[in-house]
């Protein structure tokens, strides 16, 4: 379950916990405290009663939020560091993508993973050439002392059915949150991507990932 994991890794102190990635469906909440939890925060009820009496929640079969928990005045945003344990744990290899958008109720059945081998010495350069700072938003996540962590996009995915090629000129320097956002797209590109002499970012990769958004 992502939602409980993520209740453990960052402390929430939820005893029902559940998570989806836009924020607007959700199962019922079951068991209090609770916390209803989005790719970027969460919304704690602490009883039953302020769970049900909260008038933003559409009820029935399920609770629906038309515009997302996010706008919901209550709502907790992550820190940077809680950003970044919450991408490893939806990047972890336990987790069943066909469940990130179904709270985690999704049917287990056998999967044939294709898995994609990519060019790690050009991910390594572009951080280091973009100084792992996010190339959209400008963030640079510190870890610890002198130590940051980026992770690099390709603006055509790889693989089927986009078959975007594993080159520099295809891949950005991005923060967990904008890469997320940037995988979903929840995020156009409309800031000038800078060029640098080794680092040469191709228009029509940008126009692809924008076209698909």
């Amino acid at each position: 379950m992502i939602g409980r994991r993520i209740n453990e890794a960052l402390n929430l102190g939820g005893n029902h916990n559940l998570f989806r990635i836009t924020g607007d469906f959700y199962q019922l909440l079951n068991d209090f405290p609770g916390n209803l939890i989005d790719l970027n925060g969460y919304i704690k009820f602490e009883t039953l009663f302020e769970y049900e009496e909260n008038e933003h929640l559409q009820r029935g079969e399920r609770i629906h939020i038309p515009n997302g928990i996010c706008n919901l005045p209550n709502y907790i945003h992550f820190t940077e560091v809680e950003l970044f344990i919450v991408n490893q744990i939806l990047d972890s290899d336990s987790v069943d993508q066909d469940s990130l958008d179904l709270d985690n109720q999704a049917e287990r059945r056998p999967r044939n993973i294709d898995s994609i081998v990519r060019n790690q010495g050009f991910v390594r350069e572009v951080k280091r050439l973009r100084d792992n700072t996010c190339q959209i938003c400008g963030n640079k996540l510190e870890i610890g002392p002198n130590c940051y962590y980026s992770e690099v996009h390709h603006l055509q995915p790889l693989g089927n059915p986009h078959n975007g090629p594993d080159i520099k000129n295809n891949m950005i320097c991005v923060c967990p949150n904008c890469h997320k956002k940037l995988d979903y797209g929840f995020l156009t590109i409309n800031v000038i991507l800078e060029n640098l002499q080794d680092h040469i970012i191709d228009e029509q990769f940008i126009v692809y990932h924008n076209e698909r958004t």
